[in-house]
Formats: structure tokens, C-alpha cells, sequence
């Protein structure tokens, strides 16, 4: 009938309506639970643990699944200290030392705030410290291996004639 209002059910709600809903709908546990999932909180923790337990493959597999999410800075950066490790990371020197200087890079960003990463900056720079610590470990076993290759061809060819 013409002049009169259609069932409210029919009714299409307001954006405020709408919106106000959908506040309501996600609480801030939440909200937390979905930011560390996304960005593999939980995940990181295990792998934190798998390296106080010297569970080293089970560790490397927690940071490469972090990796895979696309964390924030700092949790990437946390992975990639363990991944610069001997026991942990790759067994290839140079791949130990890209992880390394990949930690170096993030935590600068941490600390630089130019990340979404929120990490405390006090907290940061320890961090920093001891990636670029690992860098330097990590590039002297380089260049301890390096030179024992070179000394072994070396010895090979003077065998050789």
C-alpha cells in the first residue's frame, strides 16, 4: 500500500548502524589474539623456546614459518639472529650472513621507527648489539673457511706437479 512503511526487516540499516555493529562485534582480546596470530606472537615464542632447548631444527622451522607471515620488524629480526647462527641457520657461511646483516637492518629500522614495528627502542639497541656481534662471528667463520679452501687447493696443486 502506498503511504506506509515497509517491514523493518526489509529495512536496510544505517552506515552508523552498521559500523557500530561491527565495533562491537571484535573485543580487544580479540583484536590481540588476531595481531599475534598475525604476525606469529605464539610462534615466535615456540621458536624462542626450541633455541633455549637446543632444539635447533625445530627452531629454524618456527622461524621460517614467522618468515613466511611477514611479521612486524622486530620479530623478523629476532628470526633472522637465529637464522645467522651455526647451529640454526643454513649450513652455507653466506647464507648465515645475509640472515645476519638482515638482522642488522631490521633492528635499525626498529630503532628508527621507520617500521611498523613498535618494539621498545631501549630493548632494540641490545639487540642490535649482539646481531651485529653475530655478524662479525659469522664473518670471521667465513673467512677462517675461505682461507682453509684456499690453503687446501693450494696444497692440491702443489701435489699435483
Amino acid at each position: 500500500m502506498i503511504g506506509t512503511m515497509p517491514d523493518e526487516d526489509l529495512v536496510a540499516p544505517s552506515d552508523a548502524t552498521i559500523i557500530s555493529e561491527a565495533h562491537k562485534a571484535a573485543t580487544i582480546t580479540d583484536v590481540g589474539d588476531w595481531h599475534n596470530r598475525r604476525h606469529e606472537v605464539t610462534t615466535m615464542t615456540e621458536a624462542d623456546t626450541c633455541w633455549e632447548q637446543g632444539r635447533w631444527v625445530e627452531c629454524a622451522e618456527r622461524c621460517y614459518q614467522v618468515l613466511r607471515a611477514a611479521p612486524f620488524e622486530a620479530i623478523e629480526a629476532k628470526c633472522h639472529m637465529y637464522l645467522s647462527t651455526e647451529e640454526v641457520g643454513p649450513k652455507e657461511m653466506g647464507g648465515q650472513l645475509w640472515h645476519a646483516n638482515k638482522a642488522i637492518e631490521l633492528w635499525r629500522i626498529v630503532i628508527d621507527r621507520s617500521g611498523m614495528s613498535r618494539f621498545p627502542i631501549e630493548k632494540a639497541r641490545p639487540q642490535l648489539e649482539v646481531a651485529e656481534e653475530m655478524l662479525v662471528q659469522a664473518d670471521e667463520a667465513f673467512e677462517s673457511a675461505h682461507r682453509l679452501l684456499q690453503q687446501q687447493r693450494q696444497e692440491a696443486l702443489i701435489l699435483e706437479y
